[in-house]
């Protein structure tokens, strides 16, 4: 065994093992401080890494408790505007059945008190007919033409009878043939006989009524016709005759005043 007393201490060593040995304890001490170090690393991102899990879980956590509470406040929304518009369409089918009940009664009212309305309109509508119908014949032939005249007398009978209303055109004498019916002037009267003979030399016509035996003594010059009968209407020139003299004119004032009242008269009863 050794002596203790004779062990050299440290400060003893040689000066080659002194510096190793100080080399030796910076290494040691660095290692020590890169331990150190690397576990405070560790620790700090197993730190780091709970926090930011914990973090995406409360973010999730909110963006489900939102989606969550959006869903239950839109699904209350919509049963709300559902009820809306079942509650608005309920009040437009009251509102439609309101007035067509309010017209139902106004009807059956009309139609109650309606009978003497319906029967101003339709005379009115008659007056106004036959007013037209009266002034028709008069006027627009005249227009194409046409002058209307009304036989007095019976001498183109069976074929034109009294009170019929012949249709005159003008005609160029010498196209006259035999059979034609025309009208001309003997003096201040108007005579409407058929044309048994066209003579063009001399310019002239040899007429005839059908109800006389003889044929007219005298000649018919082309200068006296007025026209050629285009055609006839019993019984229209009586009511002709009547309608151009000055009673006949206020009777269709009369009737044109007539309808206008009648129609006044309904359109007022209507209302009332």
């Amino acid at each position: 065994m050794e002596n203790p007393g004779n062990r050299p201490s440290v400060t003893g060593y040689p000066e080659g093992e002194k510096r190793e040995a100080e080399e030796s304890e910076s290494g040691g001490r660095e290692m020590a401080e890169t331990g150190k170090q690397g576990s405070r690393s560790r620790k700090m991102r197993e730190s780091e890494e709970p926090e930011s899990v914990s973090r995406e879980m409360a973010e999730t956590g909110k963006q489900g408790s939102r989606s969550r509470k959006m869903r239950e406040s839109e699904e209350p929304e919509s049963v709300s505007r559902e009820k809306q518009e079942s509650e608005r369409l309920e009040i437009g089918s009251r509102e439609k059945r309101e007035p067509e009940s309010i017209t139902r009664k106004n009807g059956s009212e009309r139609k109650r008190g309606g009978l003497l309305p319906g029967v101003c309109s339709a005379l009115s509508v008659f007056l106004l007919l036959l007013v037209v119908a009266i002034c028709i014949p008069m006027t627009v032939p005249r227009l194409f033409g046409y002058e209307a005249y009304t036989v007095v007398s019976g001498s183109m009978e069976p074929a034109i009878p009294v009170g019929s209303a012949i249709y005159l055109k003008a005609a160029v004498p010498e196209e006259i043939a035999e059979g034609d019916v025309i009208a001309f002037y003997k003096g201040r009267a108007v005579v409407t006989h058929r044309v048994v003979e066209n003579r063009k030399v001399s310019g002239e016509f040899i007429t005839k009524g059908d109800a006389n035996a003889e044929k007219d003594m005298e000649p018919v010059p082309y200068s006296a016709l007025i026209g050629r009968m285009a055609v006839s209407v019993p019984g229209l020139g009586a009511v002709m005759a009547v309608c151009t003299g000055t009673l006949g004119k206020a009777y269709l004032a009369g009737g044109v005043a007539g309808a206008l009242f009648l129609q006044l008269l309904g359109s007022r009863l209507r209302r009332t």
